[in-house]
């Protein structure tokens, strides 16, 4: 059985990652040490949905459970219910939140499971 195996290295600023897949695969990553991906909310398209522009290249699936937090209003949180990731535009993504909440378009973001910033690396 083939196994992963993970580097990571913790900054001040940024978490950066690297993985060997099992397949062969090399993986980089790079988080903010804070435990936060950021991105920036560019469309509501309904009650608690959201088209969303990010960088982050990772499985849609690890988002449950993760907190959404407007940056310039940090009161207003809600839970991700999911993350679904545009195959045609690697950047854009669209996100449902449990609640829907009052967001202007170009609207930053963060959203973070609490877990430490090496865990959301490997993840």
């Amino acid at each position: 059985m083939q196994h992963w195996h993970i580097w990571i290295d913790t900054g001040g600023t940024f978490t950066d990652g690297m993985a060997i897949a099992p397949n062969g695969a090399i993986l980089r990553i790079k988080v903010l040490s804070n435990s936060t991906l950021r991105g920036i909310v560019t469309e509501r398209t309904g009650p608690g949905q959201y088209r969303i522009e990010q960088q982050w290249h990772c499985p849609e699936d690890i988002f449950a459970g993760y907190r959404f937090r407007l940056l310039d209003a940090p009161e207003m949180s809600a839970g991700v219910q999911k993350i679904t990731f545009s195959p045609t535009e690697p950047r854009m993504a669209m996100l449902w939140l449990d609640s829907d909440l009052a967001v202007s378009d170009a609207a930053g973001f963060e959203i973070t499971a609490g877990e430490e910033a090496p865990v959301l690396a490997a993840r």
